[in-house]
């Protein structure tokens, strides 16, 4: 059997090469940030820390000693309550009472959501991304906002 080339498009490619390290970046501060919560209110110590993660301790050290030198650090350690990594990350917890439906809604409005990815076939819609636009549906569909809440989220979103 011969394989055909398939046509690739270079642009797009260039494109979901800078959202999935703009992803990444955004994931390592989150971690960054959740160690170091977890560090602070759970007691849990870098060697556990790092075990957990597959680093090494001095790794999760500098990790821990360079986040802590944030602004957002600051924010997280005066809270109890650990930092949330993505979108449906808060509307989970939403859904398990942890949060409000007040602060819910305050905080998906000042989400940074990533671009929702572009779907080619039925197959993508069987991916769900976690930090996109496309989470509110789950928010409104578990009934956990309203759909005036969902369709001005949405639309603040998109103009963002």
């Amino acid at each position: 059997m011969a394989w055909t080339r398939v046509s690739v498009d270079t642009e797009r490619e260039l494109e979901e090469l800078a959202r999935l390290s703009h992803r990444s970046e955004v994931m390592e501060r989150q971690i960054a940030l959740r160690a170091l919560w977890m560090n602070k209110y759970l007691k849990i110590n870098q060697h556990d820390l790092a075990v957990k993660l597959g680093w090494s301790q001095p790794s999760v050290s500098r990790m821990l000693r360079d986040i802590a030198k944030t602004d957002e650090a600051a924010k997280i350690l005066q809270s109890e309550t650990a930092p949330v990594a993505t979108a449906m990350e808060l509307i989970r917890r939403a859904g398990r009472g942890e949060i409000d439906h007040d602060d819910l809604v305050r905080r998906l409005k000042e989400w940074e959501f990533d671009a929702p990815s572009v779907t080619h076939s039925l197959l993508d819609e069987w991916e769900l991304d976690e930090n996109s636009t496309s989470t509110l549906l789950t928010a409104y569909l578990d009934h956990l906002i309203t759909e005036d809440e969902y369709e001005e989220l949405a639309a603040a979103a998109k103009a963002a």
